[in-house]
């Protein structure tokens, strides 16, 4: 991040349309065969030994990876649908800043890979923050009939069964998985899920609610028989560093979602920000590198004139200036 500064967001994008164009291409063939794709896709892993992962039910191959639990779903390069997605729907912001909200083919790429990932985060990103993006760069006359639009399309969507009563489901079901807790059970790892993740942070969070219990999971409540798995990231973090932690790290990525919107000179960076908390509060993922360098991406210091021309910055001026004419 300190040395690519503003370039890291448009190389992130393009490997992210790459991925997602191989990602397209091995998604169908899931969808014509999927056994047949798994014993493809899992040969390096049945040929090189110590590289079997996760039994038969996983299989990787660095390009893209199959589970038996997502047969319909695209799960790309990550460990599953929902790990691509958020990559997905960051690349897709980025290339509607960088393009001035214009279409493009990078752009159609991005989105049939998200689409086809079905994952309720992106879903959620997709069709409401980034329109909320997308209306508040439009001249004033447009905006209401955008907003309307974007109300009636959100409604439709929250309807869908991944996305609604996905949501309402995992609420009630907050606490199925406390029974664990003394519960005998073979499984090696159980899920707390997004909801039940939150309510078991707010249950370690007196133990040092400033700071947090730290790294060290000796202090955390967990099962004797098997070990539950934190999947809401915010969660995760405000048990692990507190109410210093939680207000530190959302302090960090507002400043630098408000950064490089500013740089971009685009409105809107609270609907990226609240998109990349969302996507914390679905996955643990805080600490993964490129998140990382993001939220102290505000601390390094703004481009140069030349540079900002050396990364071909200044085109946008000339772009939005364009638009707005011709609006």
């Amino acid at each position: 991040m300190l040395v690519l500064r503003e370039e890291l967001f448009s190389r992130f994008e393009k490997l992210l349309i790459l991925c997602a164009k191989i990602s397209l291409v091995f998604f169908a063939f899931q969808l014509i065969s999927y056994s047949g794709l798994k014993f493809l896709v899992g040969l390096p892993e049945n040929m090189i030994p110590g590289l079997d992962y996760r039994g038969d039910w996983y299989v990787n191959n660095l390009l893209f990876t199959l589970n038996d639990n997502a047969q319909f779903r695209n799960s790309g390069i990550a460990w599953e649908p929902k790990g691509f997605a958020n990559l997905l729907v960051i690349a897709i912001v980025i290339n509607l800043l960088r393009n001035r909200f214009s279409l493009n083919k990078g752009l159609y790429i991005l989105f049939l890979a998200a689409i086809s990932t079905f994952s309720t985060t992106v879903f959620i990103i997709l069709f409401s923050l980034i329109p909320a993006i997308f209306i508040v760069n439009f001249r004033n006359e447009y905006k209401g009939i955008f907003l309307a639009m974007s109300l009636i399309f959100g409604a439709l969507i929250f309807n869908l069964e991944l996305v609604g009563d996905k949501i309402f489901k995992e609420v009630e079901e907050r606490e199925a998985h406390f029974v664990y807790l003394e519960m005998e059970t073979d499984q090696k790892a159980i899920s707390l899920g997004r909801f039940g993740s939150m309510q078991m942070a707010l249950m370690d969070l007196p133990k040092n609610p400033i700071f947090g219990i730290g790294m060290q999971d000796k202090y955390r409540t967990d099962s004797e028989f098997t070990h539950l798995v934190y999947v809401n990231g915010i969660a995760d973090f405000l048990s692990r560093f507190g109410i210093v932690g939680i207000a530190f790290l959302l302090f960090c990525y507002y400043k630098s979602s408000k950064r490089y919107f500013e740089t971009m000179r685009v409105k809107g960076s609270i609907y990226f920000f609240l998109a990349m908390m969302i996507i914390f509060f679905a996955s643990a993922i805080i600490i993964n590198p490129m998140y990382f360098a993001f939220q102290f991406y505000f601390l390094i210091p703004a481009y140069n004139p030349i540079a900002r021309k050396r990364f071909n910055l200044n085109h946008i001026d000339q772009i939005k200036q364009t638009r707005n004419n011709a609006l």
